[in-house]
């Protein structure tokens, strides 16, 4: 094969392998409402790690958990108006439960990093 035929093809692969690794990360950003007493879940089968920054714009108390293999971690309670920041990492679920039995939870959120293979769902009371 003659080298520039060669080079061209290597181009070509390199380019190939860009375009598909650009699609494993992005942003997704999200105005998210809890109804009372359940709980949303984003993440736990995904491949890679992910980090989510987000405000509670809502007028009740939401916990943030970590759920991985290893059981459920909190990362805390949030009040309305706080802010929360963590790095989720492969296969990790970020659960976001509501602590209202009467009032739905406002969120806003930003989800960074390799969003392609995130679930998405709520679980009920």
């Amino acid at each position: 094969m003659h080298a520039h035929i060669k080079s061209l093809l290597v181009i070509v692969v390199l380019s190939l392998c860009a375009v598909m690794l650009s699609g494993c990360t992005g942003t997704l950003n999200s105005t998210t409402w809890v109804p009372p007493g359940d709980a949303f879940e984003l993440g736990g089968g995904n491949v890679g790690a992910y980090n989510v920054s987000g405000t509670n714009t809502g007028n009740t108390s939401v916990e943030v958990l970590s759920i991985s293999t290893a059981g459920a971690k909190s990362l805390g309670t949030f009040a309305p108006g706080a802010t929360i920041e963590h790095t989720f990492a492969d296969g990790e679920m970020a659960k976001f439960r509501n602590l209202s039995s009467s009032e739905r939870a406002e969120l806003t959120i930003v989800v960074k990093g390799n969003i392609d293979s995130l679930g998405m769902k709520y679980q009920g009371k």
